[in-house]
This record gives C-alpha cells, sequence and structure tokens, in this order.
C-alpha cells in the first residue's frame, strides 16, 4: 500500500506542472508637478515654485510673445524683478535647473505638459558659476535634451526663474 501510495504521488508530480508566480507591486509615483494656473508650476519633490515660460514668453502653451535670451548678469536681474504671482523669484542654482529633468523623456527631457515650450535648443542660465572655467563662465541646462553646458557670461540664454527655499 505504501509503494502505490508513494507510486500515485511519484506519478501526480511526473504529471502535473506547478507553476508558482512571484508578483509585487511597485508604489504609484504621483507627478511631482502641480500647474498653479497662474503661469506657475509646482515641484512637490522640491517645494520649489517655477516660472511655466521660458523668459520673454506666456500663456497656458507659452506660445504668446517671443523667447528673449539674456547675459548671465542680465538673468539675474530679470529673475529678481520678476512680477508673477506675488512670489520672490530668483535664477536656479544647477542643481535646482537639473532637479526638473526627466531622465525618462528625451527630446525634449522635460514635461511639456507643465513647461511646454522647453524643447528649444537654447540653455537656460543657472546662477551656478563654471568655476572649472574661472568667473566667466556658468552652468545652464537644455532643456531639448537635458545637457549641461559651461557658457560665457557674456553669452545669451533663456532664463526660467524659480521661488522658494
Amino acid at each position: 500500500m505504501i509503494a502505490g501510495i508513494r507510486n500515485g504521488l511519484g506519478d501526480y508530480m511526473r504529471r502535473s506542472i506547478l507553476l508558482i508566480l512571484c508578483i509585487f507591486a511597485l508604489p504609484s509615483i504621483a507627478a511631482p508637478f502641480t500647474d498653479n494656473g497662474d503661469g506657475t508650476v509646482t515641484d512637490s519633490a522640491t517645494s520649489l515654485v517655477w516660472q511655466q515660460c521660458s523668459s520673454g514668453l506666456s500663456g497656458s502653451s507659452c506660445s504668446t510673445g517671443t523667447a528673449t535670451t539674456y547675459t548671465w548678469q542680465n538673468a539675474l536681474s530679470y529673475c529678481n524683478t520678476l512680477s508673477l504671482s506675488s512670489k520672490s523669484w530668483r535664477v536656479p542654482s544647477i542643481n535646482e535647473l537639473k532637479s526638473i529633468i526627466d531622465r525618462s523623456r528625451v527630446a525634449p527631457s522635460i514635461s511639456i505638459t507643465f513647461f511646454p515650450e522647453a524643447s528649444s535648443s537654447t540653455a537656460n542660465w543657472s546662477s551656478t558659476t563654471d568655476i572649472n572655467s574661472g568667473s566667466g563662465n556658468a552652468w545652464g541646462v537644455s532643456f531639448a535634451d537635458g545637457s549641461v553646458t559651461s557658457s560665457v557670461k557674456s553669452g545669451t540664454l533663456k532664463a526660467r526663474c524659480v521661488a522658494g527655499p
């Protein structure tokens, strides 16, 4: 009888295929940005508030106006005097500017839902001086491809201002 049970179980195991499927769920990741409806976008990951359109542009699709470029010093002045949403604006640091790059996207490397005109190849100034090139250069980010570049401060790039911590 024991031999029959063993043989029966053995036959069962030989004839059956047992599948085990292990699954897990990734946590849902909420979009970090909120369109504030006033030309600004809040990044919940950093608590920074961003100017939605680059300098010179406005409207819900950032298609009103003409993109403006500035020397580094003039970009600092532009952001410091920007009157938008009753906030105190400044040029973002290179790390702040890089924080809105979306590495899962290419051309552009930023959410066009929240920053609609960001596919332009003209980079945006950061407030961070490139100390490797002396005090005459500052870092910038092109949202067309997410590249970080060092540019001569007397050259012209776009400005996207930031407010917050």
